[in-house]
């Protein structure tokens, strides 16, 4: 009886590799941008091992070179360089399991096969390197042997490097440079919605988030730049509304550890509905070694409620569990091949499922019976018109109160409740004289009750604070951190003080310093001076960034980016100087663009160390009202509110409560819509964003002594009269605005 041993049709192998990219270039780049990451970790690992020192750029720089036209890709990096073993001991087994994480390194990669998987399925793929003086080459091709076709690895001999051969790869010292040609059936990338996909790709935004690495895009045309950005991600603001922090055991006996945080972004995200590569929401899970293993919602991904989550988990131990099960006799795949997440039929994802779903149900179902956030816009001559009626309301304002600055942009990160009950967002705040400036206290509601005050005072004459008493009182809507807004005021230039928050044995300090210039304080180390720019195609125009030296220190580099097609950016990368400084704390960078094309509008991006800030530029044909400079009120929103109110003021925002049953009776499902259409609907608009922000104002003004007291003991009844006489004021002009329907 004879034996064979199975011959596998190339084409079935050939499959086998094209299965776990497909023709997604986001996927191809991702295994080769990994890679170029997990090396320089290895450098800082042995760094720390070994003791020996490597020379490690900071930030480490990926270089992605595409090639229009010719359709070449190349990723480069400077960190380890391979020789020809380690060559033979990475690239010649398929589907072993990973042979630095067989040496105790931490790599991203579990499969142990995903650049041959890219190499095999584009043409002519290429791994060249640079390692200790010497040049290795290892080429991946087709060999046609007894009329099938096998994968090669083909390791060449190393030759000394050369000069010329170092400048044409970019590599200084050591370094690798994968190479390939786009196989004829993927189609050629934009190469701005190449940046877009590949920046928010699941799968590589830790790497474009990390301040430490600086992934670059260079795209040719005809031999010459035609485009350069560097990449990177923001991960979206949340409000945290869960901690995951608890324990599971596996079918093998391993306990993995969940770590993590739920929260909601004020706007909705795409979800489940589009793929992996345009989805911006979910929850980005994590394994031990930072390896990233999926983006999802454990089985809410399609429910139109859950858009707005967001949020990310760690699963301790997970990535060993996978790789135990690779290795087994009767291997099991847990994530899927095509890298598209977890195999959902697997049971490690059941009952991963089954430990999540429990604390994501409440919350679905709270977004749920909130509703969803209107969809229809407002035409532009609308917008227009109210926009003119925020800046009466601002003027008003500014008459009654004097200049008020900026309310402060504070992140998620910052929204924690104070471990001693109370605590300014800053240490330190620089204020411009005759502005009143605004600054944030946080309260811990776990800690502070309902009827206790917090006494602000300050330590110098000339630096005036309000409120004086802060007073708590039962909002339903704030379940862990109250945030509440103090006022600062100063007549005198160049002087120092210190405010003090006092809560029953509690102390928090706010030291602060005043200037005749133009100053705003950064909540997070760098701050734009607005949320947004217009500038004129062809015009120079300088934006101007605000930064905290104690968290940027003076000596560090600022990064800044936009798409190059929209704006022009001459300036890319400032260091921050003793001469940006407008007090001793703040500096401030002012960094000059010009529009390319009109009627188009980008986002400008500034990175420094681990802080990053944001605004939007358009490029317009006339100048337009800006948003996010001065003023108190910034705009309004269709919002459901936790509150027993129609609406209330935050942030610089009026919220309109959509759950109060009068407003929800006259505005609907779509409310934009609704205000579009509807006279009536205008009307009711026009009435609430009035009454709202005369409260605030009259308010403010009797609490800073800018409004007489006419009746000291009934504070109520001053507020409401004034609030009267200005509404008889300035009503009509308001609703002229609002109301275009009768």
């Amino acid at each position: 009886m004879a034996e064979y041993q199975l011959q596998i049709a190339s084409r079935q192998i050939r499959r086998q590799f094209a299965r776990a990219i497909g023709k997604s270039i986001p996927k191809i780049l991702t295994e080769l941008i990994t890679n170029a990451d997990d090396s320089y970790r290895r450098l800082v690992d042995g760094t720390k091992t070994d003791g020996e020192t490597y020379n490690i750029e900071d930030p480490a720089p990926i270089t992605i070179i595409f090639e229009r036209g010719k359709r070449i890709f190349r990723v480069i990096d400077n960190a380890e360089g391979l020789t020809d073993k380690e060559m033979t001991d990475r690239f010649v087994t398929y589907g072993q399991e990973s042979h630095d994480r067989q040496q105790g390194f931490k790599t991203r990669s579990l499969f142990g096969k995903g650049l041959r998987d890219v190499l095999f399925t584009q043409t002519h793929g290429q791994v060249k390197s640079i390692k200790n003086g010497l040049f290795y080459n290892c080429r991946f091709r087709w060999k046609e042997e007894d009329g099938h076709e096998r994968p090669i690895v083909d390791i060449r001999h190393p030759a000394k490097i050369t000069s010329e051969l170092r400048q044409a790869m970019g590599i200084p010292v050591n370094g690798t440079d994968v190479e390939f040609i786009l196989e004829k059936d993927i189609h050629e990338p934009q190469p701005e919605k190449l940046v877009e996909n590949i920046s928010r790709f699941y799968m590589l935004r830790s790497i474009n988030s990390n301040p430490h690495r600086k992934v670059i895009l260079k795209v040719f045309k005809k031999g010459k730049l035609a485009m350069e950005r560097q990449l990177h991600y923001k991960y979206p603001e949340i409000e945290v509304v869960k901690k995951l922090g608890q324990a599971f055991t596996t079918d093998t006996g391993a306990t993995i550890r969940i770590e993590g945080e739920v929260g909601l972004t004020e706007t909705e995200l795409s979800q489940g509905e589009v793929g992996y590569v345009e989805r911006e929401g979910g929850l980005l899970v994590f394994d031990e070694d930072e390896a990233v293993l999926d983006l999802c919602l454990f089985g809410f991904d399609e429910d139109p409620a859950a858009r707005r989550i967001s949020g990310t988990i760690r699963l301790i131990g997970a990535g060993s569990y996978i790789r135990t099960k690779l290795n087994q006799k009767d291997p099991e795949e847990v994530l899927t091949e095509s890298r598209d997440g977890f195999d959902q039929n697997h049971p490690f994802y059941r009952l991963l499922r089954d430990q999540i779903r429990p604390h994501l149900e409440p919350i679905v179902d709270k977004l749920r019976d909130q509703g969803p956030l209107p969809k229809s816009k407002l035409s532009e001559r609308t917008q227009e018109k109210h926009q003119q009626a925020l800046d009466l309301l601002n003027r008003l304002a500014n008459e009654m109160l004097g200049k008020i600055g900026r309310a402060p942009v504070i992140p998620s990160s910052l929204r924690k409740p104070p471990p001693d009950g109370i605590a300014f967002v800053n240490t330190h705040i620089s204020i411009q004289t005759g502005v009143t400036t605004p600054t944030a206290l946080l309260i811990n509601r776990a800690l502070v009750r309902p009827d206790d005050t917090i006494e602000i005072t300050s330590d110098h004459p000339a630096i005036i604070v309000s409120p004086r008493i802060i007073r708590i009182g039962n909002d339903e809507s704030v379940d862990e951190i109250l945030i509440k807004m103090v006022r600062i005021d100063s007549e005198v230039p160049d002087i120092k003080g210190t405010l003090d928050a006092t809560w029953r044995q509690s102390k928090t300090q706010l030291e602060v310093t005043t200037t005749a210039r133009e100053v705003l304080t950064p909540s997070n180390g760098i701050e734009f001076e607005r949320d947004e720019y217009n500038v004129r195609k062809d015009a120079k125009r300088h934006l101007r960034l605000f930064v905290d030296t104690e968290k940027v220190p003076i000596g560090s580099e600022i990064a800044f980016a936009a798409d190059e097609s929209i704006l022009r950016l001459p300036e890319k990368n400032v260091t921050v100087q003793n001469v940006h400084l407008v007090t001793e704390r703040i500096a401030q960078i002012e960094i000059a663009v010009s529009g390319l094309v009109t009627s188009r509008e980008t986002t400008m991006d500034a990175r420094s160390l681990t802080y990053s800030a944001s605004t939007k530029v358009s490029v317009v044909k006339k100048e337009k009202t800006e948003r996010g400079k001065h003023g108190m009120f910034k705009d309004y929103k269709f919002q459901p509110l936790g509150r027993k109110a129609q609406s209330q003021f935050v942030d610089g925002f009026i919220l309109i409560n959509t759950k109060d049953p009068v407003n929800e009776r006259y505005f609907g499902q779509e409310p934009y819509q609704a205000v579009e259409e509807h006279g009536y609907c205008q009307v009711r608009l026009a009435d609430l964003i009035l009454n709202e922000c005369l409260q605030m104002m009259v308010t403010n003004a009797l609490d800073t002594g800018k409004l007489d007291r006419r009746f000291p003991n009934n504070p109520e009844i001053d507020v409401r009269t004034y609030v009267d006489e200005k509404k008889f004021d300035i009503g009509p002009q308001i609703h002229s605005l609002f109301v275009t329907k009768v």
